[in-house]
């Protein structure tokens, strides 16, 4: 499970852990293109089924152009797509190869706002740093600037932390 949260991958437990019966381990979300499954299957067989009978399932939802694709795929080939090759190879399995399901990746909305901000004022940016005489030079005024003008920004200031900067 580290390595889930060191990835991001969300984590999900069903089934009763305290006494260790009928438990289920999902790493993604169901919305994910890519999820795995680990579960006890003797106890969801019931009656005369192993209770150490587990099963791994790796579940996909491939998005677009990549269904088809993903349809033609043997078995041993969905154990390598997305992150589950990374996941399996912290349990020892690290001779697969990863493959691609067709993730669709959206920036976060700092990440767009920056993505802007850099479009529009890049090269102003790049003039002024050549200008301060180097980025760090810049980085510094750009804060003095940025706390110097905080008052002046409205509500927005009130639910920010502080600025600070040291020269």
């Amino acid at each position: 499970m580290a390595f889930a949260e060191k990835q991001g991958i969300t984590i999900n437990q069903q089934g009763d852990w305290v006494r260790g019966q009928s438990r289920t381990l999902y790493l993604g979300s169901p919305q994910s293109p890519v999820r795995i499954c680990l579960y006890e299957k003797g106890y969801e067989q019931g009656g005369d089924a192993p209770k150490d009978w587990t099963r791994l399932e790796v579940r996909l939802k491939p998005k677009g152009a990549h269904r088809n694709a993903v349809a033609s795929w043997k078995p041993s080939e969905v154990f390598c797509s997305g992150w589950v090759a990374d996941a399996l190879a912290v349990l020892g399995w690290d001779d697969l190869e990863k493959r691609s399901v067709g993730t669709v990746w959206r920036q976060s909305d700092a990440e767009r706002t920056r993505a802007a901000l850099l479009a529009q004022y890049g090269p102003a940016l790049a003039l002024w740093a050549q200008e301060a005489g180097s980025w760090e030079d810049l980085g510094t005024l750009l804060g003095q600037a940025v706390v110097k003008a905080r008052p002046s920004l409205g509500n927005t200031a009130k639910s920010s932390p502080p600025l600070t900067v040291s020269s």
